[in-house]
């Protein structure tokens, strides 16, 4: 199965704020409205630029440094997918420069580092993003 690069677009322009679904083969990219679309992921592995996200938490202006990297199926939806029995996790280099547990940012406990993680489920509704 080819590699798939998921990651949450944030350059200025049409697509702005969209995911962005690339295959890292043929380079082919599609664009996904968060408010219309949920995924679930098969066999996908976390990635950071380390120096890069460093330097955004330092201050630099945003670019591209995160994406979840897909070895399995992708599945787009429209409804939204049930996470019951999920963690939610969190990327956000102004914040943190590692991908992390969402509700150890909210209660401010120690963060865990979580790049290079692999997951055999990966759920995302709208821009919320679970693993399992």
């Amino acid at each position: 199965m080819v590699e798939k690069r998921l990651r949450y677009h944030l350059a200025r322009g049409e697509f702005y704020k969209h995911w962005q679904l690339k295959e890292s083969k043929t380079g082919k990219t599609i664009y996904f409205r968060p408010e219309d679309t949920n995924f679930l992921l098969e066999n996908v592995k976390l990635y950071n630029k380390k120096a890069v996200a460093q330097r955004i938490y330092e201050g630099a202006n945003k670019n591209v440094c995160a994406w979840l990297s897909i070895k399995g199926s992708v599945k787009i939806r429209t409804e939204e997918i049930d996470v019951s029995n999920m963690t939610e996790i969190f990327y956000n280099p102004r914040e943190t420069p590692f991908w992390t547990y969402k509700n150890l940012v909210n209660i401010g406990l120690d963060l865990v580092d979580l790049d290079l993680k692999e997951f055999n489920k990966v759920i995302i509704n709208k821009t919320k993003i679970y693993v399992q």
